[in-house]
């Protein structure tokens, strides 16, 4: 199984059933599934969903892209094409050579140098018109996929992007201000491999879908701008905070003194395809799907869930608690942590931490993790029932005093509730079930 503590967490039924819906979403949404059921090669043509392409008409074929799906999704796709690719060059979660494409460890969720090395790797292929390019994009491509402008450093990047992150910037939000500090996001990318042809397969870890957003949209159109970069910055208070050099940028591209991001209609993104082959639905309708096999009324009940991740789980507990007997009900989405406290933890954690007051004493089990299997160092996520709450006054834990400290990680280690998957290979956002019995 994917989750490798499955066994140690059972401990009720309601449990396992919990955990076996999980299961299935991550599954629903691992690479070499995704690609075996939307990328076929019959003879000379590559079809993608509904899309042919004549491998015929191209002199070479290249591999490139970012993600912490985008190494298996690699491996995937040299078992379509094999000896049909020239060479490739991807950015993901390990070091490796796959076939001909080589991949890149590179940092998350804060860029390195390691990154762009990878970065530069792929753009010195300088293809032709007549040439191909298979561009595999999942979540975490932003951060793996570094490239500043020449204005800044990376360094530089790394504390904008870090500022945000611990302010509890949503990736929409993260994603606009990066794009305007990156030669490759908001389109860059496709602008510097054009004229080739460019096939992006992409597995969202953005709900909504909005290929801008995913990844930064190396190859899609950006509809942001300087000036809502520079609203985002001023309205979590870190202008003061950013580094100079960035300030100045941003204001130069406000000015027009700066080149804005790719826009629609724009020629460079005339061969550019970009093919969405799972979502964070996807799992949402795999768990469904699953928890009816298991004889429950089943319902995705929120595929959007945001905002903080505490406000969020309270009212994903409201809604379990008011629904009848034998159910389950399905979330989506991704939360934030602002982060004011010294512990460790990550958004499901945290999500979970804030209900076990909530459900105590009830016939309930809820259970978050993120897909790509790490929602804090070694944990996915975890799992709490109406149990939960005795057991943690058993071991002397506050609850009140974890959230305060956003220290829902060590919480949940001593309650021994944490979810373990390691890194499953996917990425789309988070998915979270209540059992009700």
């Amino acid at each position: 199984m994917i989750i490798k503590n499955y066994n140690a967490l059972k401990k009720t039924k309601e449990r396992g059933i919990a955990l076996k819906i999980l299961e299935k979403g991550i599954t629903s949404v691992l690479p070499e599934n995704v690609i075996r059921n939307n990328v076929k090669l019959e003879g000379s043509v590559l079809k993608i969903k509904d899309q042919e392409f004549k491998l015929e008409d191209y002199d070479h074929i290249f591999v490139i892209g970012g993600g912490k799906a985008s190494y298996q999704m690699a491996t995937s796709i040299n078992k379509i094409l094999k000896n049909k690719i020239s060479k490739g060059f991807v950015n993901s979660i390990i070091d490796k050579k796959i076939g001909r494409i080589i991949i890149n460890k590179a940092g998350h969720p804060s860029p390195d140098e390691k990154g762009m090395r990878g970065v530069h790797k792929m753009l010195s292929i300088r293809p032709s018109i007549n040439d191909l390019i298979i561009c595999l994009i999942s979540g975490g491509g932003s951060a793996m996929l570094p490239m500043p402008v020449e204005e800044i450093s990376l360094e530089e990047m790394k504390t904008v992007n870090d500022l945000l992150l611990k302010a509890g910037a949503d990736i929409y939000e993260v994603n606009t201000v990066r794009k305007h500090l990156s030669e490759i996001k908001g389109g860059g990318l496709a602008k510097k491999l054009h004229p080739a042809t460019i096939i992006s397969l992409i597995i969202s870890d953005v709900i909504g879908d909005d290929l801008s957003v995913i990844a930064s949209g190396p190859t899609s159109a950006d509809k942001s701008t300087f000036k809502d970069a520079m609203v985002i910055l001023e309205n979590y208070k870190l202008v003061d905070k950013i580094p100079k050099k960035v300030l100045y940028y941003l204001n130069n591209g406000m000015e027009g003194k700066a080149e804005e991001t790719v826009k629609e209609n724009d020629p460079v993104l005339e061969k550019v395809h970009n093919f969405i082959l799972a979502n964070n639905l996807t799992a949402l309708e795999a768990m469904e799907e699953e928890a009816r096999k298991l004889k429950l009324e089943a319902v995705i009940e929120d595929p959007g869930v945001k905002g903080e991740a505490r406000h969020a789980g309270k009212e994903i507990a409201e809604k379990i608690l008011g629904t009848k007997r034998n159910s389950a009900l399905i979330f989506g989405g991704e939360t934030t942590v602002t982060v004011k406290g010294k512990g460790l933890g990550g958004r499901n954690q945290e999500l979970i931490l804030s209900i076990i007051e909530k459900i105590k004493d009830e016939k309930i089990t809820i259970a978050s993790i993120g897909t790509d299997g790490i929602d804090f160092y070694k944990a996915a996520g975890a799992i709490a029932d109406g149990n939960s709450y005795k057991k943690s006054q058993k071991l002397k834990l506050n609850i009140q005093k974890h959230l305060d400290n956003n220290d829902s990680y060590n919480f949940f280690k001593k309650m021994k509730d944490q979810i373990i998957t390691g890194y499953t290979g996917t990425n789309v956002c988070d998915i979270i079930v209540g059992v009700k019995k």
